[in-house]
């Protein structure tokens, strides 16, 4: 049994690495064809942003709801902290990436905004914190506005397509040379998974020699597909 899991271990490692390295060993040579084009990382992730922005809008619903508790505040508070705190320092990495004046000044205003609007909501939540008066929860209420437009405005503005992933044009000459490599992959990928089913089988019953002999077969068409 100790020799099965160790095959599962091996196998599992072989796929998460020969995989990774197989794809992008099989990028580089159908993007090297002359007709292929190279993908182009975007200067921001848009995604990003949205789940930024659907977080910190539920966080601020959460903080001016009537029957929010303490704990409760203190999670918003934590949850707007970590998200705004992520969206200024990509701002910031953004801006020093980008060569356009226009979207490196609006980066980092939009940074500033975003920082500004999150001080002024964490004043209000803790004197809220301190004291669960009509008068704080309203304070809180008014603060969060500003900072869900400055996330809200910046979430538009990273989505422009200006900053997209522009991704890899391959040719068709680039796609057959990638065939190969692709094709060894795929090979390696199935016998790991051939494996690991006659590995767990193994497991539970060690006392099949025809599972032995599956189970070398499947080790040997791994190990040469990954020479």
């Amino acid at each position: 049994p100790g020799a099965c899991w160790v095959h599962m271990v091996i196998s599992w490692l072989m796929l998460s690495v020969t995989a990774r390295a197989a794809a992008q060993a099989a990028y580089l040579v159908g993007v090297s064809d002359p007709n292929s084009q190279a993908g182009q990382q975007g200067l921001v992730d848009p995604t990003q942003f949205a789940r930024a922005n659907q977080a910190i809008q539920m966080a601020c619903q959460n903080l001016i709801d009537p029957a929010c508790t303490q704990s409760q505040v203190l999670s918003a508070a934590t949850i707007v902290a970590k998200h705004t705190s992520a969206l200024c320092n990509t701002c910031r990495l953004a801006s020093s990436r980008t060569a356009n004046p226009v979207a490196k000044r609006q980066f980092v205003q939009s940074a500033k905004e975003v920082a500004n609007s999150t001080a002024n909501l964490v004043k209000t939540i803790k004197a809220l914190d301190g004291a669960f008066t009509p008068e704080n929860r309203e304070c809180c209420r008014e603060t969060t506005a500003p900072l869900i437009e400055a996330v809200e405005n910046l979430t538009a503005f990273a989505s422009n397509p200006e900053f997209a992933t522009i991704p890899a044009q391959i040719s068709p000459e680039g796609r057959r040379a990638m065939e190969p490599i692709l094709s060894s992959a795929k090979t390696m990928l199935e016998s790991s998974a051939g494996l690991i089913q006659t590995a767990r089988s193994l497991a539970v019953n060690p006392r099949d020699p025809p599972k032995w002999s599956v189970l070398a077969g499947h080790s040997r068409t791994v190990s040469d597909s990954i020479k």
